[in-house]
């Protein structure tokens, strides 16, 4: 692009004969652009425009002689011009291309074909980025050189889908010239998350089958398996309880400290009991779901949170979870109490994730932290 307007003429001009702004008018495909300065040298005139002008546009000029005529060295006035067309010379204005799209836990960048305007940076509402089909918020946009890096309010995992819109807004994303970069929609962003990020604490990677002796133990229950994994569990007597044994990390204790989240799918199977979860570390304590009045019934302690987005799946599942902030290197849970002899409950094989669950078709469970 150019502000640079030049006219050549047949002979050399009076140097002191210039003409005043306001005697040319220029177009740029039809549109006024403003004379800022004329200046004279030799056979040439020079005039500079308060807007540049792009090589794809189309440039006419008009000159109507004012107080001060443009004049050659013998006193001659030049000529009007009126429709003049103008050669336009400036480069054809190319607006940058996105390269690459890549997050690294909470950092998404995106990489372009040129330096981009640091002077004009999109705000966090200029975008939309989705996580796992979940839309994950945005802190800070910034630019440097042909970057722009975006940086997410959580952490990303290994493995999970991410994709970004963009829609320009008052300051886009531009080149130094000013050409505005496209919109994005849905663009595919590649996720090179080496491991889960320290936030989110992974417990256990899948499912543990609930009728599996080497992880559950149980007391006065049957545990029968109705398909692959769905299970009904039936209280035989007093005292009962299915305990989980190994929630931690292979091979690691709980980091006291740290946040967790422990999931289940199930429904109220013969009966009217209670769904319960309850840790043996006195910190994860009564956190009872009632499926009659399809709600927690119990007031956690402090540092507990529950899901409260109690949905039903199409098989008639419902998502529990618990999240806490861990106390302690040792956790033992006791879930699936019922009340009462011969009382069941279904449950599925739970998930076990900090913050977030893999089940299809569920919008996640966010970790207030």
């Amino acid at each position: 692009m150019s502000s640079i307007l030049l006219l050549r003429y047949t002979e050399a001009l009076d140097g002191l004969s210039i003409p005043a702004n306001e005697d040319y008018v220029v177009l740029a495909d039809g549109g006024p652009l403003n004379v800022t300065s004329v200046a004279i040298s030799g056979t040439d005139v020079t005039l500079t425009l308060g807007a540049p002008v792009t090589g794809s546009q189309a440039v006419s000029l008009d000159y109507t002689s004012g107080i001060n005529p443009l004049r050659d060295v013998a006193g001659n006035p030049a000529p009007n011009v009126t429709g003049r067309s103008i050669t336009n010379l400036s480069p054809v204005a190319t607006p940058p291309v996105l390269q690459s799209a890549v997050v690294n836990a909470d950092s998404l960048i995106l990489t372009y074909d040129e330096d981009l305007d640091t002077g004009s940076v999109p705000t966090p509402s200029d975008f939309s980025v989705v996580v796992a089909s979940v839309m994950r918020g945005i802190d800070t946009v910034s630019i440097s050189g042909t970057i722009v890096t975006l940086t997410l309010n959580s952490a990303v995992s290994q493995g999970q889908a991410v994709t970004i819109s963009y829609t320009p807004g008052t300051t886009p994303i531009q080149d130094i010239a000013g050409s505005d970069a496209a919109a994005l929609l849905e663009q595919a962003v590649a996720n090179t998350t080496s491991s889960a990020p320290a936030s989110e604490n992974i417990l256990q990677t899948g499912a543990q089958a609930l009728n599996d002796p080497n992880v559950w133990e149980w007391s006065n229950k049957t545990v029968l398996e109705l398909s692959p994994g769905i299970f009904e569990i039936t209280d035989t007597g007093p005292g009962d309880y299915l305990r989980y044994n190994t929630l931690r990390k292979p091979g690691e204790a709980l980091i006291s400290g740290n946040r967790y989240t422990f999931a289940i799918r199930a429904k109220q199977g013969v009966g009217s009991g209670i769904f319960k979860i309850e840790g043996s570390n006195g910190f994860v304590q009564e956190c009872v779901y009632s499926f009659s009045s399809q709600t927690w019934t119990t007031t956690p302690p402090a540092g507990i949170e529950l899901n409260t987005t109690l949905e039903d799946d199409a098989d008639g599942m419902r998502r529990l979870a618990v999240s806490w902030t861990q106390s302690g290197s040792n956790l033992v849970l006791n879930i699936a109490r019922t009340h009462g002899t011969g009382q069941s409950h279904i449950a599925s094989e739970p998930m076990l994730w900090n913050g977030l669950f893999s089940e299809t078709g569920w919008l996640p469970y966010q970790d207030p932290d």
